[in-house]
């Protein structure tokens, strides 16, 4: 795999950059320190005019500030972090959601396929932003919504992204499902008295990894 891989510049390259934000994502307190920018949270009234415009970069100030004064160097490596955690977090419930689903539907097929396909359709057709807009307004009180599981900030950008992608994990899965339960090592399985949930998840599941990944 490494020796294919090192072959396709492209890959090369994206690797190099995702390499580099994670770094500046653990690293971020110190790239801040060595470049003697502030911290991402402090304000400073002096960086901005009369209006409470921004005055630009200057030193000590590499991107400028925002409209509070914050440095927005400090804020643009800082928010590597936040990145990183919302992309995380999310595939990792994306994949979740979404393998389990697409596994149950393509194993079971019948009724619950078509009531499973059938939501993820559904979801699919939904204007996502519209979609992100309503949850966003809905969770934004102190409270959140869903009885505080879904809290104002990263955690409904999170949901919304699970929400609205888990579908297109499922279809895939789903799938490959169907193909793999007509395979004879299934049938092999169902002949020794293998239970459904041995099947899916001893003999389909780990035929699976490569889409998964």
């Amino acid at each position: 795999f490494w020796r294919r891989f090192r072959k396709d510049k492209v890959a090369m390259v994206a690797l190099a950059f995702v390499v580099l934000i994670v770094f500046t994502a653990i690293f971020a307190p110190l790239i801040v320190k060595i470049a003697g920018t502030p911290n991402p949270h402090t304000t400073n009234a002096d960086l901005t005019d009369d209006f409470g415009q921004p005055l630009g970069p200057r030193a000590g100030h590499p991107f400028g500030v925002d409209k509070l004064g914050r440095d927005v160097f400090s804020r643009t490596i800082y928010g590597s972090r936040v990145s990183l955690e919302v992309a995380f977090i999310a595939t990792a419930l994306i994949i979740l959601i979404g393998v389990s689903i697409g596994l149950i539907a393509g194993y079971y097929r019948g009724a619950v396929d078509t009531l499973l396909t059938r939501t993820m359709d559904l979801l699919l057709a939904f204007p996502v932003l519209v979609l992100a807009i309503g949850i966003g307004v809905a969770c934004s009180g102190a409270q959140g919504c869903a009885g505080g599981l879904i809290q104002p900030g990263l955690t409904v950008v999170i949901f919304v992204i699970t929400l609205t992608t888990w579908p297109y994990m499922a279809r895939i899965i789903r799938g490959q499902t169907l193909s793999l339960r007509e395979k004879e090592f299934v049938e092999a399985a169902e002949s020794l008295g293998a239970s459904n949930m041995r099947i899916i998840f001893r003999e389909i599941l780990p035929n699976l990894v490569a889409p998964i990944i």
